[in-house]
């Protein structure tokens, strides 16, 4: 639970807080969070209650959004990216998203569909430079936070696939707060 409660908080202030690291650089709040547990252990449960508030907040924006419209023009954008690719996160920050989460709550979708380069320049929040329809789209402040629940036989698979090994080698990997739970404890939570 508690990694999933960081993610939401970390998520909540990323596009406006900024952190001045003992190396003098300047980061965003963004954190990368990977909760490893076994079928059962209700990890969907948990990001649902930890994002509650997000999704509440978007389905209220999902009634104004004219597709003319930018995000700029809206002055507040859709912040959970539950199913994206590549091409559509460019997209989103394109039209004037200032930070976002990406949130898998059945983390085997993670392969084959995010670019280890890109996660991690995301997470630094910097300027991201890709080729669209022929054009150069320079898309900057990639304020990024990601928040990913996942079987324990799925994880291993992922880790162990030439995909996940880039994970590691890329830079992506080491930038996660993995955390692995042990045993399910019994909590109740009371009905939205």
């Amino acid at each position: 639970v508690g990694p999933v409660v960081l993610a939401a908080m970390s998520a909540a202030i990323h596009g406006s807080v900024d952190i001045l690291t003992p190396m003098h650089s300047i980061l965003p709040t963004s954190l990368y969070v990977c909760v490893v547990a076994a079928s059962g252990m209700r990890k969907s449960t948990v990001v649902d209650r930890a994002f509650h508030g997000f999704r509440e907040f978007e389905d209220d924006y999902v009634n104004n959004i004219d597709s003319d419209s930018s995000y700029q023009d809206l002055g507040s954008h859709p912040y959970l990216l539950e199913d994206a690719s590549e091409s559509g996160i460019v997209d989103h920050y394109e039209n004037g998203a200032k930070a976002s989460v990406l949130l898998m709550d059945e983390g085997g979708m993670l392969k084959g569909r995010m670019d280890s380069q890109r996660m991690c320049k995301r997470f630094d929040g910097g300027d991201l430079r890709v080729i669209r329809h022929r054009r150069m789209v320079l898309v900057r402040d990639t304020r990024t936070g990601f928040c990913m629940t996942v079987q324990d036989a799925v994880f291993d698979d992922l880790r162990k696939s030439k995909e996940g090994r880039m994970f590691v080698a890329s830079g992506l990997m080491p930038r996660f707060l993995i955390s692995y739970a042990t045993k399910s404890s019994q909590y109740s939570f009371l009905p939205s």
